[in-house]
């Protein structure tokens, strides 16, 4: 781990409380699944959404690595191309943006 927080940010990857596996609520109750299962729940609920509201009610975000590596940063413009997502956020619109916004108020 690098940065100023660096020695204590390893104490996440040993920490005995960390969830380790995917989780899905079920009446209220968590319970531990494979991957498998995970992702064929999010896409039953993404499916949902897409068929009640269209994919306008979609968004997206991304993190600091599309910045970062010009492979994924052009494949995911294609992705939110054909998607036709309502909106797509970075860790820019969710960090920066509203600080760079308050200056101006």
């Amino acid at each position: 781990m690098f940065g100023q927080d660096g020695d204590t940010d390893a104490q996440f990857a040993i920490d005995p409380d960390r969830i380790r596996t995917p989780l899905i609520r079920d009446s209220g109750v968590w319970r531990e699944v494979g991957w498998d299962e995970a992702l064929r729940r999010c896409e039953q609920l993404i499916h949902k959404v897409h068929a009640q509201f269209g994919s306008r009610a979609m968004c997206a975000y991304t993190g600091n690595m599309v910045g970062k590596l010009f492979d994924i940063g052009r494949y995911v413009v294609l992705f939110f191309q054909k998607a036709k997502l309502g909106s797509h956020y970075s860790s820019s619109t969710v960090d920066q943006q509203p600080k760079n916004l308050s200056l101006w108020t």
